[in-house]
């Protein structure tokens, strides 16, 4: 495993521990997302620009699996890193804690820049299904 991909995974790692911990949306995104963040998701009429004007759809969707749901994501090769920036597809499980609630996969796409806090999410574009 490259050292950029280590680092990567670790991100990915801490972010879905704090979530089954209970951390809410605010502090899920500090951990995973950069500030001048890009959203495209399936479905959506427009991108999202911003980690602030993502927060209510975020907030919505952590909502949605109930608390300290389960996150597994999972780096998909090949790993495009070059200094300061990388891309990477990620397989995301989602175990749901609210008993209404069904288990979820998605195929993301990020774009992760190097930022003063390490690496985050720059751009996520994401469709259900597995890989």
């Amino acid at each position: 495993m490259s050292a950029t991909k280590a680092e990567l995974a670790g991100v990915l790692r801490h972010a879905a521990d704090a979530l089954r911990a209970g951390a809410g949306a605010g502090e899920f995104s500090e951990l995973l997302y950069a500030p001048d963040l890009v959203v495209v998701g399936e479905g959506w009429p427009r991108a999202i620009r911003g980690v602030e004007a993502f927060l209510p759809d975020l907030a919505a969707l952590l909502d949605g699996w109930g608390p300290n749901a389960d996150l597994t994501f999972t780096i998909v090769d090949p790993v495009f890193a070059d200094g300061d920036v990388a891309t990477t597809l990620v397989a995301v499980y989602v175990a749901p804690q609210k008993p209404t609630a069904s288990a979820e996969h998605y195929r993301v796409v990020y774009a992760w820049k190097r930022t003063e806090r390490g690496w985050r999410v720059a751009a996520e574009m994401y469709t259900v299904g597995s890989f």
